[in-house]
């Protein structure tokens, strides 16, 4: 995979985990839905925050907009009638996508310096899924 089409990717599940969790934090009734959200905007950020340094020395910065899959995913979200299992059914699908790209970015990608992201990043997302399982 391309330096441009990893950062690509992973910008774009950073959006949209942030954009779909800051809509179930003010949609959803339970509790436990919010602070698994609040959990997934700072983690989201921060590595949107990590990915977007380390791709300014390339050149490479993520996209300010969703790819249509994940524009796809929202708009069901937003329309859904029961958010909060919607919400935990992408968050656990997108986490996987996300923890398999980064993990395999980390093993096999060109950019040495995004390497080093994703391999720290990927460990992240594992865990992002652990918090997800109990949803």
């Amino acid at each position: 995979m391309s330096a441009a089409d990893y950062v690509e990717r992973a910008g774009s599940i950073d959006l949209f985990v942030i954009e779909a969790s800051e809509l179930a934090r003010s949609r959803s009734s339970m509790r436990k839905i919010a602070d698994v959200a609040e959990r997934l905007i700072a983690l989201h950020k921060r590595t949107s925050s990590e990915l977007s340094l380390a791709g300014r020395r390339l050149n490479l910065l993520p996209s300010a907009t969703l790819d249509a899959k994940r524009q796809a995913m929202l708009d069901r979200l937003r329309g859904a009638p029961d958010i909060e299992r919607e919400y935990a059914a992408q968050m656990k699908a997108v986490h996987s996508d996300a923890y398999a790209l980064h993990s395999a970015y980390a093993a096999r990608g060109s950019s040495p310096t995004l390497r080093a992201v994703a391999a720290a990043i990927a460990p992240e997302m594992q865990q992002a899924l652990r918090l997800l399982s109990y949803l």
